[in-house]
């Protein structure tokens, strides 16, 4: 808890301890905007007094080597895209099932289905069938390393709002570097049927194309301080 990381801290190391960690953030941004951080800044104080941060910048994320040589995309409706999805979160997540969690945005929540080791899993529906707008998908882009959605399907006239959303939600995860599982119903080049979304979904259908590449999903998040060595 932060409350006594200090005190525990400073017995570590008046002891002798050595101290060597890993974090994705420099010491000042620790638990940033966590509850009570107020607790945590003497710890941070503590750290800084104490240890040498080394920056350990890298062009690629070795995290994401969980993606290699995985098939991040399933088409049809079947059992079998479920299972290839659910076979791609295990992989992601380690074997960690998940949970229910939210992502706060602009004062309200958006409910996350599932959610585990920086991952989360959507339903279609779950994003671009609910008033969620490019606010939201930022909001979800920043929160969440990788990203499956399930049943996504062919979006024709009946589905324009969808259509957008799905859109504007593609851009901001590519935008960010987010890795993308997802399961379609029909192939890439398939899915907008909408003249009204047309133009755009060429755009889309061309980054989805992108995110299921070797290069892309070996690139770390983009806008991301490198990681540092404590």
């Amino acid at each position: 808890m932060p409350c006594c990381s200090t005190g525990c801290s400073d017995k570590l190391f008046a002891n002798g301890v050595t101290l060597v960690a890993t974090s994705n953030v420099v010491p000042d941004e620790l638990y940033k905007d966590g509850l009570n951080r107020q607790l945590f800044l003497p710890f941070i104080d503590l750290l800084k007094q104490q240890v040498t941060v080394v920056a350990l910048p890298a062009a690629r994320d070795y995290r994401r080597l969980k993606f290699a040589g995985q098939h991040v995309y399933a088409f049809g409706t079947g059992p079998e895209a479920k299972a290839a999805m659910d076979q791609l979160w295990l992989r992601i997540t380690g074997g960690v099932a998940g949970e229910p969690g939210i992502v706060e945005s602009i004062g309200r929540e958006i409910p996350v289905p599932l959610t585990a080791m920086g991952a989360a899993r959507f339903g279609f529906s779950d994003l671009c069938e609910k008033p969620l707008g490019s606010c939201d998908f930022v909001r979800i882009a920043h929160h969440f390393d990788s990203i499956i959605i399930d049943g996504v399907p062919q979006m024709d006239r009946t589905k324009s709002s969808a259509a957008k959303r799905f859109i504007l939600l593609i851009d901001n995860l590519y935008d960010r570097g987010v890795k993308l599982g997802a399961s379609f119903a029909v192939p890439l080049e398939q899915l907008g049927k909408d003249d009204k979304t047309a133009f755009e979904f060429q755009r889309t259908v061309s980054r989805l194309d992108e995110m299921q590449s070797e290069e892309y999903l070996g690139k770390a998040l983009r806008g991301v301080e490198p990681a540092s060595g404590v």
